[in-house]
């Protein structure tokens, strides 16, 4: 009987955690968002690339086109190869809703900034590295896609509806109502 009671008191500890971690990971998936807009918004919007096509005219020419550099496909790896070894510059934070997100302890412009309700440590930095590598590896080629163009809402539509690491607000909402009180 005490078996039974400690197994069960195992699996809901299970999934409180497992539960945490799904938060974190949508808050991990918020930050690489961010992350990748700012990096694009960091770049002269006349900047260009000249891309070439694999097509050749019957001239033997090759139709060269321009395209905007912020949300190229180079770009786009480029931002990804570094963005996770900065992850160690973030920490842990909950808002008065209970909700975990992550918080940059530098300042991108040089001002000051506030921190509050934070928790920084190496394994919170080495968790949130590996939980960004985790979200690119495995999205790699819909994250290239989906940074090409510019979105309304790109937290929302890339972490709910690409990646399915956050419940979008709909899902929340039926989830609301669908729970009975007892």
């Amino acid at each position: 009987m005490n078996f039974i009671c400690i197994l069960f008191a195992l699996i809901g500890l299970n999934e409180a955690a497992s539960s945490k971690d799904k938060e974190r990971y949508c808050a991990a998936c918020h930050l690489v968002v961010d992350a990748i807009e700012y990096e694009i918004s960091k770049v002269d919007p006349a900047k260009t690339l000249d891309i070439e096509s694999f097509r050749v005219d019957p001239s033997g020419n090759q139709k060269r086109k321009q395209i905007s550099y912020a949300r190229s496909e180079t770009h786009l790896t480029e931002i990804t190869e570094s963005l996770c070894q900065r992850m160690k510059d973030y920490a842990e934070s909950v808002d008065k809703t209970g909700k975990i997100k992550y918080v940059s302890t530098k300042s991108r412009d040089g001002r000051p900034i506030q921190l509050e309700n934070v928790s920084i440590s190496a394994a919170i930095g080495d968790k949130l590295q590996s939980m960004c590598e985790n979200i690119i590896e495995d999205n790699d080629e819909n994250l290239v896609e989906f940074f090409k163009k510019p979105s309304d809402e790109p937290k929302l539509k890339f972490c709910s509806e690409v990646t399915d690491l956050c419940p979008d607000d709909n899902e929340e909402e039926n989830d609301d109502e669908n729970k009975v009180e007892l």
